[in-house]
């Protein structure tokens, strides 16, 4: 039987030489990462001939029925599904007793290891979480639920295109939890903990919501009320009223579907686009450590799963996808989550002094169409006198005219 989940398995990574022998129809290149849940590989598949990531698991998972039985069920599942945003599953199986998995080989880093303490740009950070979310509606319109998102489990393939992985926690949508409860501690939404059979589409969006707040300010939203990103960074105000939504302590509260939220971003980004110059391929704000600015902040990052004990049991299938060039392990040592250092507000400001033009714009249009209004005013009284000037001056000289006919006849 495989060790508790939140306990590191010693497990001595095949080398490629073994792989080779052990596998048919693919040829091993390179090793990738290693950590507490397997190895992962970078192969090619011959018959295709086409690049792979395999990961290879300890063999005290494939000891346990329940979990192999579990592992397969999980396999199909994310085999079922088909987006760009996602990360593809085309194969599983066991060899010499250890579980393998054949993904989708994803040419790029993390998203936490390329993000983490960082600030981004606002318009690249809405464009990776509208992306994750659209991945992650498919995911929950095909009845599966991820369960553990996190920048970690998010790769950044070519053009910084975000895909989904490690849905080594996903079940169908529906199914009770049961024995330990998998979460990692600052995403996992609140029923996580407190109500897990309640745990559904909305407590993916929760921790979406977080990883957009991460991105955005380099650190995750402190416990307790909700601190605006914009008292942080110069961000649009907008974001803000998304993020109250999405991690909102209470599910009735957030977004219904990641597709509502993702429509929702889509809506600033092209308001946004519109208001803004290209900003090129410019992605972070800042490539220093994010200041500490609330030392009493009491979610922290993770780089691989924890578990949060409920009672003992049979855990869930740990199904970790693969992450170029960085080695996730189990028992590392989180980093304590840190805040931005406060900015001033200068999407208020900009804002206010816009005002200010817009008013005093318009009170020189009212006064000039007041003053001009006048002079026309003015010109048509002139022009009245003179017409009336006139017609009295042709009424005197027609009586005047008369009047010298009409005498000299009486005489």
């Amino acid at each position: 039987m495989p060790n508790e989940p939140n306990q590191p398995i010693s497990f001595e990574a095949p080398t490629l030489e073994e792989l080779e022998h052990l596998l048919d129809g693919y040829s091993f290149e390179a090793f990738i990462a290693k950590g507490g849940m397997g190895a992962v590989y970078l192969a090619n598949q011959t018959s295709l001939d086409r690049p792979v990531a395999i990961k290879i698991l300890p063999r005290e998972f494939s000891a346990d029925a329940q979990f192999v039985a579990s592992f397969e069920t999980e396999a199909k599942l994310m085999a079922r599904l088909n987006h760009p945003n996602l990360i593809g599953i085309y194969d599983f199986g066991n060899i010499d007793g250890m579980l393998y998995l054949i993904m989708e080989f994803v040419k790029g880093k993390s998203l936490h290891h390329s993000s983490h303490g960082k600030a981004i740009i606002q318009e690249k950070a809405a464009e990776i979480i509208h992306d994750v979310c659209r991945g992650l509606a498919h995911a929950h319109e095909a009845g599966i639920l991820h369960r553990d998102i996190k920048p970690a489990n998010i790769l950044l393939g070519k053009g910084a295109k975000p895909k989904i992985g490690d849905f080594g926690l996903a079940r169908p949508t529906g199914t009770a939890e049961t024995g330990i409860i998998y979460g990692t501690p600052g995403y996992a939404a609140p029923e996580v903990v407190n109500s897990p059979d309640s745990v559904d589409e909305r407590t993916d969006i929760f921790a979406v919501g977080v990883m957009f707040y991460e991105l955005l300010t380099g650190s995750l939203p402190a416990a307790g009320p909700y601190t605006p990103v914009t008292d942080f960074v110069d961000a649009d105000p907008r974001f803000d009223n998304i993020l109250r939504k999405a991690i909102h302590p209470k599910q009735n509260m957030r977004y219904r579907s990641a597709d509502s939220l993702a429509d929702d971003i889509a809506d600033i980004l092209k308001d946004l686009k519109q208001d803004t110059a290209p900003q090129g391929k410019k992605l972070m704000v800042g490539t220093a450590q994010v200041a500490t600015l609330q030392t009493a902040r009491v979610a922290t990052h993770q780089t691989a799963r924890v578990a949060i004990p409920k009672a003992s049991s049979t855990p869930a299938t740990p199904l970790a996808t693969h992450a170029v060039g960085s080695a996730t392990t189990a028992n590392s040592t989180p980093p304590a989550s840190t805040a931005p250092p406060i900015k001033p507000n200068y999407t208020l400001m900009r804002n206010i002094v816009i005002i200010l033009l817009l008013l005093g714009a318009l009170y020189f249009a009212l006064d000039y169409a007041d003053r001009k209004q006048k002079r026309i005013q003015k010109e048509e009284q002139a022009l009245a006198a003179k017409e009336k000037a006139k017609k009295d001056k042709i009424k005197k000289e027609r009586e005047e005219h008369c009047d010298h006919q009409v005498i000299p006849a009486l005489r």
